[in-house]
């Protein structure tokens, strides 16, 4: 079996707020460092997107001018998006993208219609929400710590596990394959724990159980303790 990993990365030109574009390269040069064979195909708007190849989906955030476009182009896809979440493969939805997934965006001054595939509705928040944050979360079994930058207008409301432990406010979306968080910077770049367990997930999905070797985070490590002890 053809052991590459395929990423797409879907609408990177509209939906790079942060330049969260670079989450796609977090990904590539931790694949690379463990000689895993790997490629990275962008699609734009109104692109042909074949989902079956496609071993992990990265989608960014953005306004909603350009979110709207996105989901315009989207509902042509809307069963095999459907099916490729269905599928357990992995999705990572960062920033504001995860609204695109619902039902709907309510503001005040419209509604915005959604993909519908999640049963989510995005209000928008009366205080936004701004700054470096922590946030404690288990995924896959695993415990972290994820440090990232929040510039939050709107919160989601549905019955799906959320990224965060008992104790914290909800942040994010745990459902399937799908990964979501509101965090920028990108995230994955001081957040390499995630960044494998996306990968793990990708690698599981079309290979099989697995064990991914460790890398060098010492540098990272450092940092992130740093970064923790000044929020």
């Amino acid at each position: 079996m053809d052991s590459k990993i395929v990423i797409g990365h879907l609408f990177k030109e509209q939906l790079n707020a942060f330049g969260d574009g670079g989450n796609v390269d977090v990904l590539k040069a931790r694949l690379k460092e463990r000689k895993i064979p790997v490629e990275i195909i962008e699609y734009a708007i109104n692109e042909n997107i074949d989902f079956d190849e496609l071993d992990l989906i990265y989608i960014g955030g953005g306004r909603n001018r350009e979110k709207r476009l996105v989901v315009d182009c989207l509902r042509g896809w809307s069963e095999e998006l459907q099916e490729y979440i269905e599928s357990g493969r992995p999705l990572f939805l960062t920033g504001s993208s995860l609204s695109m997934f619902g039902k709907a965006s309510i503001n005040d001054k419209e509604e915005i219609p959604g993909l519908g595939i999640l049963d989510i509705v995005t209000v928008k928040l009366e205080d936004e929400l701004e700054g470096q944050v922590v946030i404690n979360s288990v995924v896959d079994g695993k415990e972290i710590a994820l440090i990232g930058y929040q510039n939050i207008k709107e919160t989601y409301l549905h019955d799906y596990d959320s990224l965060v432990n008992k104790g914290d406010s909800k942040e994010g979306l745990l459902h399937k394959g799908i990964i979501a968080t509101s965090l920028h910077g990108p995230v994955l770049a001081k957040n390499s724990e995630l960044a494998d367990i996306l990968i793990k997930r990708a690698l599981e999905k079309k290979m099989g159980n697995l064990r991914l070797i460790n890398l060098n985070d010492h540098i990272e490590n450092k940092l992130k303790k740093a970064i923790k002890n000044n929020v």
